[in-house]
């Protein structure tokens, strides 16, 4: 009865949580509707289209993981831009991580007003994940949520065929993201060899390991079928192309250095298939990397320990440093010296969603993080640490109220400073308190100004589908001072323009006549105010100076 009044509770919760996230959303959508400022975006949804045109062949790809794409690929039939589909689809991603995360903050926490402070604390994380994002990490934060609030319950295990279940779960896992896949096998081995090893009836132990082996032999069937059509495609077995990609002797970088990515860093790159729009579409196929072997080549280990080291330091800056990491660890290590500390292997939830997190981190460090893979782990870090505080017990009901109400608003506080500034600024950039209030105080006058150009550009992406010839060649300059990224920016032009998108170039003279690769270049894009193009070779065929934005045609 006490699980059917949690779960009443928290659906009215999320009904109402729901209002304030599309109050929230009618609020910044209009702003945000045209930010796009990642080139993965244009690969999912380049593929997705590849799926809706039945272009199978094309379309199974090893760098990016596939649940994402069919998923817009069933929404392309509505007769609007693909980046509003895909926002859309993002809303409606965010909407189910919003609701997984409100029930696991019941089935955890206890007190009302740290279950209000936790849900409005999650909202404005989620809508900026969901609107500046367009990668399947939000959704990778919705299944992880869901995936950890059904494994973790007790009555879980006691189902007849809770191996099935576990098992469809780890496929969602692993076809959301590769990582998912590692993840999976790792998190319910645990999970369900603790519960095993908990429990002393014989009947119930072996229920436990014939459903384990139903779930694992669930998922690698499952998982089988596409790690087949990648391994097949690529020709050498793997789960996943990414980490042999970002581990790899071009792409790898050591502490306070940006990856170098062989194709977004400049030069004309071919496409790997009729259908692309660039060449980042299959990066291993467009150009060839070696990946590292730290553990068998002279010089790769100490490459390797620069890439923990970046990773690590990633790590900390996001979500440690003066974030609500730090205010987690303080906490749990007060904890344990406190005399409930067996709880953290005791209770159920607090120990699988610290396995998450230890997991996440620790599987990350080890090939690449990036900010956005690591998400979900503040989500788990307000929970724990709202755990945490429950836990504790003062002299007076007085002094423990204000302590909770003081720790768990500090923690609010700096968690929801980043997805404000996000919102507001398009970047978690270093701003004054007094900058960050005043902006907050007039939001919709602080969104004009920062996307004001991204929906200039996108109207200007309409006027040049009557200017760019479809399956022209395009190239652009590369251009580090560009307000957004230059590579994401062609990219969108050569999608709604039916063109290819070549590259990045450092200066015209890559254009030469007698240059290689120069004879296939029909148009160069330009963004930047100044004129760079030699007039005997190319002529202005579109000039924009409020983006800015120049568009030549080779003569």
């Amino acid at each position: 009865m006490e699980r059917i009044s949690v779960g009443i509770k928290s659906n009215r919760f999320f009904l109402m949580a729901s209002v304030i996230y599309a109050a929230a959303v009618l609020l910044v959508f209009p702003y945000l509707r045209y930010y796009v400022d990642n080139p993965d975006t244009i690969s999912y949804i380049t593929i997705a289209q590849k799926y809706y045109r039945h272009d199978y062949s094309s379309a199974v790809n090893g760098y990016w993981s596939p649940l994402i794409s069919w998923m817009l690929a069933l929404l392309l039939n509505i007769p609007r831009d693909e980046i509003y589909i895909f926002k859309l689809l993002q809303l409606l991603i965010g909407l189910f991580a919003l609701f997984n995360f409100i029930k696991l903050v019941y089935l955890v926490i206890h007190s009302r007003s740290i279950r209000i402070v936790l849900t409005i604390t999650g909202i404005p994380l989620i809508l900026s994940y969901a609107l500046l994002n367009l990668t399947p990490d939000l959704l990778f934060l919705g299944v992880i949520l869901f995936y950890i609030r059904i494994v973790t319950e007790k009555e879980f295990y006691n189902h007849r065929h809770f191996g099935l279940i576990a098992g469809v779960l780890g496929i969602l896992l692993y076809f959301s993201k590769s990582f998912g896949f590692c993840f999976f096998l790792a998190h319910f081995t645990v999970l369900t060899f603790k519960t095993f090893f908990q429990t002393k009836e014989y009947a119930f132990k072996k229920h436990i390991l014939r459903n384990y082996a139903q779930a694992i032999i669930c998922f690698v069937a499952v998982s089988s079928i596409w790690i087949y059509l990648i391994s097949h495609k690529y020709g050498h077995l793997t789960i996943s192309e990414n980490a042999a990609f970002n581990l790899s002797r071009e792409v790898a970088a050591g502490p306070e250095e940006e990856n170098k990515l062989p194709i977004l860093s400049g030069g004309i790159t071919g496409l790997v298939n009729p259908t692309a729009v660039n060449a980042w579409e299959d990066p291993g196929l467009a150009t060839k990397v070696v990946p590292l072997h730290p553990f068998s080549v002279v010089g790769d280990f100490e490459i390797y320990t620069g890439v923990l080291k970046r990773n690590l330091l990633t790590v900390y800056y996001f979500d440690f440093k003066r974030q609500a990491g730090l205010v987690f660890i303080v906490l749990l290590f007060v904890f344990l010296f406190n005399s409930k500390r067996k709880k953290i292997l005791t209770d159920d939830f607090f120990f699988s969603l610290l396995c998450a997190l230890v997991f996440i981190y620790g599987g990350y460090s080890l090939i690449l993080v990036h900010t956005r893979y690591i998400w979900v782990c503040t989500m788990i870090m307000l929970l724990l640490s709202a755990w945490i505080l429950e836990e504790f017990h003062f002299k007076s009901k007085a002094q423990q109220a204000i302590v909770r109400i003081l720790v768990v608003f500090v923690l609010a506080g700096l968690t929801l400073k980043r997805p404000i500034k996000e919102i507001l600024f398009s970047a978690d950039n270093d701003t004054s308190p007094t900058a960050l209030i005043s902006s907050m105080l007039k939001p919709q006058e602080t969104m004009h100004a920062t996307y004001s150009r991204d929906k200039n550009f996108f109207e200007t992406r309409n006027e040049l589908k009557s200017i760019i010839r479809p399956g022209s060649n395009i190239v652009s300059i590369k251009n580090e001072e560009s307000e957004r990224d230059a590579y994401t920016q062609a990219s969108l032009l050569a999608l709604a323009s039916n063109a290819k998108y070549l590259g990045q170039v450092n200066s015209e003279r890559e254009l030469l006549p007698g240059t290689q690769g120069a004879e296939k270049v029909d148009y160069l894009i330009v963004f930047s105010e100044k004129d760079p193009a030699d007039s005997t070779h190319w002529q202005i065929e579109y000039s924009n100076e409020k983006l800015p934005l120049n568009i030549y045609r080779r003569r």
